[in-house]
């Protein structure tokens, strides 16, 4: 009887307990649900064969880039964010004129990013605070959904192939949107926010990007701070605190031993200190010890420039650069060496 008694008053207690856990999780779940409820999905009305055929593919206007911020190869299409241009053009020649290049998207202001998992192509608006979601019908890009209310200021997305997700960064409020797709009856495929998860220490500050490296995320903060966290879990791990004068960091990439990183500005803002280092750990960046590769890879730049984000596709590195007149490089390295600068636009 006793034991009878113990193992009720054992089963309840863990019923309780789970109970009060359950009401816990639910609590967390609805405070994230709230914020994914804010997000409007609009689906855009599904084009026929014969309309598709009768769009006309525009050309870039633009003989020069105006702010940078992204090149990337998805399958046999490069694309280059043409951030102050409003604009993402693409062409099957990296090398081409860039009035030979076409325009995907023009209805943005001022976006950074572009990422695709094959499918569909998510490009972030970043002063419209919203996703614009692209996929392609032949040898055409259409606009098939916009997502608003991404945040405040979405300004990095990147795929995952390991998680199948989508990450955006809304760069203001240290939130980060995990993003996937279904099937939907408007249009082959349906993008929607699965999760948000929010990083405390930079909920406070401009965050321009996040690197993905070795079962980590780091988060690169214009106050001179980088947040490493587990992926995908993004629960913080540890931070860092790099000099003043480094302070308003863009992006961090892995390639090789070394940790790259670029940078904007100086605590101050001030765009003169823009420049990419190299370190072999977080630890060495916090310290200072650092390399300054600013000379090695443009030694002839007509003037100051602002590097910004680095990619990776046909056996090279490639960096976009704005606040001059030329806007991407492409650079190898090789047993830590970097070799081989060009001058690609």
């Amino acid at each position: 009887m006793k034991k009878s008694i113990y193992k009720w008053l054992l089963l309840t207690g863990v019923v309780l307990l789970c109970t009060g856990c359950g009401k816990m999780q639910n609590s967390m779940s609805r405070a994230v649900q709230e914020k994914i409820e804010l997000v409007q999905s609009e689906m855009e009305e599904v084009l026929s064969e014969e309309e598709i055929q009768n769009l006309q593919i525009n050309k870039n206007f633009y003989a020069t880039l105006n702010v940078p911020t992204d090149v990337e190869k998805i399958e046999d299409t490069y694309f280059i964010v043409d951030c102050y241009n409003n604009q993402v053009i693409y062409s099957d020649n990296l090398n081409a004129s860039l009035t030979d290049w076409n325009v995907m998207c023009d209805s943005m202001s001022e976006g950074h990013t572009i990422a695709s998992d094959g499918k569909v192509y998510i490009i972030d608006d970043t002063e419209n605070n919203r996703l614009l979601v692209y996929q392609k019908r032949g040898n055409i890009f259409i606009h098939t959904q916009t997502l608003s209310n991404i945040g405040d200021r979405p300004h990095y997305v990147i795929y995952d192939i390991k998680t199948n997700t989508f990450y955006v960064l809304s760069s203001m409020t240290g939130e980060i949107y995990l993003l996937q797709t279904r099937e939907s009856a408007n249009a082959d495929r349906e993008v929607y926010v699965k999760d948000i998860k929010t990083i405390d220490e930079i909920a406070n500050t401009y965050c321009r990007s996040f690197s993905i490296i070795d079962g980590s995320i780091y988060f690169t903060a214009s106050n001179g701070m980088i947040v490493e966290a587990d992926f995908p879990q993004c629960k913080t791990r540890k931070t860092y605190q790099v000099p003043s004068e480094i302070a308003g960091l863009v992006q961090l990439y892995k390639i090789e031993d070394y940790y790259y990183a670029t940078v904007s500005t100086n605590a101050e803002g001030n765009q003169d200190y823009a420049t990419i280092l190299r370190a072999r750990s977080m630890e060495e960046f916090q310290n200072g010890n650092y390399e300054d590769l600013y000379d090695t890879i443009e030694p002839d730049r007509p003037s100051t420039g602002t590097p910004y984000n680095i990619s990776s596709f046909d056996g090279h590195y490639y960096l976009v650069e704005h606040r001059h007149g030329h806007g991407l490089f492409q650079f190898d390295v090789r047993d830590n060496q970097i070799k081989d600068i060009t001058i690609v636009q």
